[in-house]
């Protein structure tokens, strides 16, 4: 029997920089998430009255916070939050999307939102990946195993899992696009190139949804598979948003739009297509997809390009609007693509910016 056709991994550059760091963790209370899903749960805040010259702080219970930002004797109330100290300054990828923007909103958010990844897997023992890392819902799809999802002979997982979720504000590293998310890891990659199968990618999908991901990526080539287009169906019959890497070989695709997946071709630092990213009929949104840093194994960290970085990135912001506002449904998401979106190129869609560059502000609300 004729082996099924095999999908290599989209082409990604690498620098890494050589760091290792230590693991830090933080412990909290068994009853926390009762506390935080009462409103108990106390946050430090920020307090400025409208007739004081200087601002206070204290800790307060969530649910009390807004009763305060309510009085008219009061100007502003903030949550008091620690600050990453390894990233001193918003990287171009967080500016350009308008992360920060979006970050505050998700404050007082006390669940996160469940994101699986289809890639080589991730190592679970990243300083950085700790926080977000649902390592009970890891699974090697290939091998139809629990164990293995953390056999990693291929980077690739890890750096698209910390390009979505790397831990903020822990003094470690760097930090993902989108808060209050965790990553399901999945490998669905069988050696040490990081290929997969489409049957493997399919089943990775179908799996993420049953399982009850609201968002799933993969960087990966196949958009033009009817096998993956189906299981995206699939997954958008499950409320579950698929996205997808337009793939990095400067071409432009000819196989029609899906509307079951979400596909993002990368930008450069200026907002102009990465010179690398694929283009054509398929392509719905834009995202940074060049030097971006984040999250590789041996606990360290790389410098990468390529547009298996743009999907996670949407696939981030995507989350986190959906764990903003859990009304959204996955086919929500995909009729609103063209309101998330700053327009690029020609006016309104185009073939090679499709919508427009994601912007976090107007998709998280």
């Amino acid at each position: 029997m004729q082996k099924p056709k095999k999908i290599t991994k989209i082409t990604f550059s690498v620098l890494l920089i050589g760091i290792t760091l230590s693991l830090a963790l933080n412990f909290a209370p068994i009853v926390s998430s009762v506390n935080a899903a009462m409103g108990n749960e106390e946050l430090p805040v920020i307090i400025k009255m409208k007739n004081d010259k200087d601002f206070s702080t204290k800790k307060m219970k969530t649910k009390d916070i807004d009763k305060l930002r309510n009085s008219p004797d009061v100007e502003y109330v903030e949550i008091d939050e620690l600050q990453n100290t390894q990233v001193e300054n918003v990287t171009y990828q967080e500016a350009t999307v308008k992360a920060p923007l979006a970050w505050p909103k998700m404050t007082l958010l006390t669940s996160k939102t469940l994101v699986a990844v289809c890639d080589t897997g991730v190592e679970s023992t990243h300083s950085d990946l700790q926080e977000n890392l649902r390592k009970d819902l890891g699974y090697d799809i290939y091998n139809n195993t629990v164990t293995g999802w953390d056999f990693i002979q291929n980077p690739h997982g890890t750096m698209v899992s910390g390009t979505i979720a790397a831990t903020a504000n822990n003094d470690v590293g760097t930090r993902g696009i989108a808060t209050k998310v965790e990553i399901m890891p999945l490998k669905i990659s069988f050696d040490s190139t990081g290929s997969s199968y489409l049957s493997t990618m399919a089943t990775c999908i179908k799996y993420a949804a049953d399982k009850g991901a609201k968002v799933v990526n993969v960087s990966y080539s196949g958009l033009a598979s009817r096998t993956i287009q189906d299981a995206a169906s699939y997954a958008m019959s499950k409320n579950t948003n698929v996205v997808f890497a337009m793939g990095n070989e400067n071409k432009v695709l000819t196989n029609s739009n899906n509307t079951n997946i979400i596909a993002v071709m990368a930008t450069d630092s200026s907002n102009n297509k990465a010179s690398f990213s694929n283009t054509g009929k398929p392509v719905d949104l834009a995202a940074p997809g060049v030097a971006i840093l984040t999250t590789t194994t041996g606990n360290g960290y790389a410098t990468v390009s390529g547009t298996s970085f743009s999907s996670p990135i949407a696939a981030g912001v995507i989350a986190m609007a959906r764990g903003k506002n859990p009304t959204l449904t996955a086919s929500n998401i995909v009729s609103n693509l063209k309101t998330y979106t700053n327009d690029l190129g020609a006016a309104g869609y185009d073939t090679t910016f499709g919508h427009g560059l994601i912007d976090a502000d107007k998709t998280v609300k």
